[in-house]
């Protein structure tokens, strides 16, 4: 689908500044061909808030409120593009832009998805942060994660806000439109950035752990006691042994995002 917009954007450019180079009409309207670009900005914006929606509530799937909020914002988000969709294919007339039903559809369409990606953003972030072990190489992982979620969902987010503040103050193609061009890179490639990361992540987590790693936790934890010894003692597996429920939760909300399910062909 990236590599579809891209198409589309090129034969745009194509057809306002080369096939009708110089003819100031044609600025007037806009060719069916931005429509399938919105059509296929949409479609990946939905599948990435979804994603995430499922990742949050595969942390607590008792806690069905906040993705219910994602899904629902995302939905009334992707609602709202198709319902503009259509109104551009029947009147193309970029005049029309002016209107208020214009303005209130372009509105609901990005303040809807800034408002699903903040919510995915402060979700995740306040989550992950609450996971941290104390151990140094799941905290750093841990640290690497939060760092990733919180700027990607700063730059859509704010991409976003950017299309709610300029569209109904100027409809003129030259102040929104070099954002919403950028919009299905920014998601495709965050997204895309993220899945990549998760490799080294993986391979960061699953590093053996040497006695520099403890020497170094104890040296946090004793910061005027440098050279203190002690004894760790690590207890042989028994049937009755049984680990820690807190521990076990953040491992798993850790092994949430960087593990790879089999069925999940590796990122490109």
């Amino acid at each position: 689908m990236d590599i579809g917009t891209t198409c589309i954007n090129t034969q745009v450019l194509h057809y306002y500044f080369i096939e009708n180079f110089g003819n100031v009409q044609v600025l007037g309207t806009q060719p069916f061909l931005l429509n399938m670009e919105l059509l296929l900005t949409i479609i990946i914006v939905f599948i990435v808030e979804m994603y995430f929606a499922h990742k949050i509530y595969k942390f607590n799937p008792k806690n069905r409120i906040i993705p219910a909020l994602i899904v629902l914002f995302t939905i009334a988000s992707f609602v709202c593009g198709i319902v503009s969709i259509i109104d551009l294919t029947v009147s193309p007339d970029i005049v029309l832009f002016g209107t208020e039903r214009k303005k209130l559809e372009a509105t609901l369409l990005s303040a809807t998805s800034a408002i699903a990606d903040i919510i995915i953003t402060l979700t995740l972030s306040l989550r992950l942060a609450q996971s941290k072990t104390g151990i140094r190489r799941t905290d750093n992982v841990l640290h690497k994660l939060v760092s990733y979620i919180i700027s990607r969902g700063i730059l859509v987010a704010f991409a976003q806000t950017l299309i709610v503040i300029l569209f109904p103050v100027d409809q003129s193609l030259k102040s929104w439109m070099p954002v919403h061009l950028c919009m299905n890179k920014l998601y495709v490639i965050t997204m895309i950035a993220f899945l990549n990361a998760r490799p080294n992540l993986r391979q960061s987590l699953n590093a053996p752990v040497t006695d520099t790693m403890f020497q170094t936790s104890l040296r946090a934890a004793h910061p005027m006691r440098p050279n203190v010894h002690t004894t760790i003692e690590i207890p042989m597996p028994t049937s009755a042994y049984s680990p820690d429920r807190t521990s076990v939760t953040k491992e798993s909300d850790l092994t949430l995002f960087v593990s790879r399910p089999s069925h999940e062909h590796s990122p490109v």
